[in-house]
């Protein structure tokens, strides 16, 4: 649905301050290499066929997905055709935010964009998965929008349609001309509260500002509190200040800082469900992003309300029990056992993929530039984690893959802040196979009726089928993956 003409001028402004803000020190400088290197391509094209052979698929089955597919590659090409333009300098989720609005901006019809909206999120984050980058804002950015959007529209009243679209799109709006005006070299470093102060006070009063003026709604002007909430929980969540060195015989100040980090999430989300309902986690999320310099701790925090938020329209479309999910339900109760146990063994398998985030030395690196050690296995695990989600709903029932999935999102909370790897990159990949295993199940939601209808002879045919392609994929991990040389990926 077309938003205002004033809110769209204002959104285009802040996309074109932000890139203008993110070429400040370093011009936009074309990188063939980034498309052309052997971990992209291998990588690109394995997703690409996936994804092609899965479409093909569903549409010989006639299954509604089978025209997303546009969508999907528009967002799998998209998020790696713009590795072209310096992607360390986070103007590739700039831009991919700027195609999202416009595109979406220029429907008419809001209930035609949920097929779109689950197919580009399929492909954007295919691509994120697949193409290791130091960058998360280039995910996080583009899919705020995506799951607001598809939030707003699967939830929403008519008439609530536009004016939440207008609200999302305003906290947007000013937390990328937050984050361009830190890029200028207007703002002291010392002392330590000068940001932070500039931060919640500007963008409080032009959120503020903005709302008065374009939606004249004054019950959403609380809004703007949970708003400046956001921004100043993306300050309070700070990594480790010691280098990993000195930390390596004393744990306990690391996990002390990791429960208050939890601790202080929880009661955002708490309070913003309590108050707010699910917007209120997405617009959390939107002031984490105001900060120029969020520190990994923000970036979990970030894909976690988009992973809840993502998770609860699976939850509000399909779970028949209109009360929530009963997890002491035997099928419920063990996919929640399932998700815990799948998460916390996570870091042991990204440890093996990714030598470079074991713990020790290595732990004080900053980034994870480069593909995993083990490209196969990396490929075959992002492929899994979106499958999970599909055959969940074949094999189990929504309430039950709902189940799954709250604990995975919540489990992966947890792993990405309190692992050996929380000072890498790779803290937000988790949440991100989490969001994956999400995407599937949104994708895969005929398939709930159809193994509802199955006989089990039906049931026992795909779980065989499906084991024999895990099998056929650790058997191309263990040969083909393992004397590969890490090439670096911006």
């Amino acid at each position: 649905m077309r938003l205002m003409t004033g809110i769209s001028v204002l959104f285009y402004l802040a996309c074109a301050a932000a890139l203008l803000s993110a070429f400040w020190k370093n011009g936009p400088k074309l990188q063939l290499n980034s498309l052309t290197a052997p971990p992209a391509r291998n990588f690109l094209l394995s997703g690409l066929g996936t994804g092609l052979i899965t479409y093909l698929v569903a549409g010989s089955f006639h299954l509604e997905i089978a025209s997303g597919l546009p969508y999907f590659l528009g967002g799998l090409l998209g998020y790696w055709a713009l590795a072209l333009l310096n992607p360390t300098t986070g103007a590739r989720g700039i831009l991919l935010l700027l195609i999202s609005f416009a595109l979406t901006n220029s429907a008419t019809d809001a209930n035609a964009l949920v097929l779109p909206l689950v197919s580009g999120m399929a492909g954007l984050t295919l691509g994120r998965l697949l193409l290791p980058t130091p960058q998360w804002t280039d995910y996080a950015l583009p899919a705020t929008w995506l799951i607001g959007l598809y939030w707003i529209t699967v939830s929403s009243p008519e008439s609530l349609l536009q004016p939440y679209q207008s609200l999302l799109a305003i906290f947007m709006a000013i937390s990328l001309l937050l984050s361009a005006l830190q890029n200028l070299p207007i703002l002291p470093e010392k002392p330590a509260l000068a940001r932070p102060t500039f931060v919640l006070v500007t963008g409080s009063l032009g959120a503020w500002l903005a709302i008065q003026s374009w939606l004249l709604k004054p019950a959403f002007l609380v809004w703007v509190g949970l708003f400046a909430g956001g921004c100043l929980l993306s300050f309070l969540l700070r990594d480790q200040s010691k280098p990993a060195e000195e930390d390596a015989n004393e744990p306990f100040p690391t996990v002390i800082q990791g429960a208050i980090q939890l601790v202080l999430i929880g009661i955002a989300a708490l309070v913003a469900s309590r108050l707010f309902g699910t917007l209120g986690w997405l617009v959390i999320a939107t002031g984490l992003l105001a900060n120029r310099k969020t520190s990994q701790a923000a970036a979990v925090a970030a894909l976690f309300f988009l992973g809840r938020a993502w998770l609860q329209g699976f939850l509000y479309q399909y779970n028949p029990n209109l009360t929530g999910i009963n997890i002491t339900h035997p099928y419920a109760s063990a996919a929640l056992y399932a998700g815990f146990a799948a998460m916390l063994l996570l870091p042991a398998l990204l440890n093996r993929l990714w030598p470079t985030i074991e713990t020790g030395s290595s732990l004080a690196k900053t980034d994870v530039a480069a593909p995993p050690a083990l490209p196969m296995a990396w490929i075959c695990l992002t492929l899994g984690a979106i499958a999970t989600g599909g055959l969940a709903n074949y094999f189990l029932h929504a309430e039950a893959t709902g189940s799954l999935l709250v604990s995975l999102t919540v489990a992966g909370l947890g792993v990405g802040l309190l692992r050996a790897y929380t000072q890498t990159a790779a803290a937000t990949y988790p949440m991100l196979l989490s969001i994956a295993a999400t995407t599937g199940a949104l994708l895969g939601q005929e398939l709930i009726t159809l193994g509802n209808e199955a006989e089990k002879t039906e049931k026992l045919i795909v779980l065989g089928i499906a084991l024999a392609i895990a099998g056929a994929g650790l058997f191309l991990s263990s040969r083909g993956s393992s004397r590969r040389k890490p090439v670096a990926i911006p």
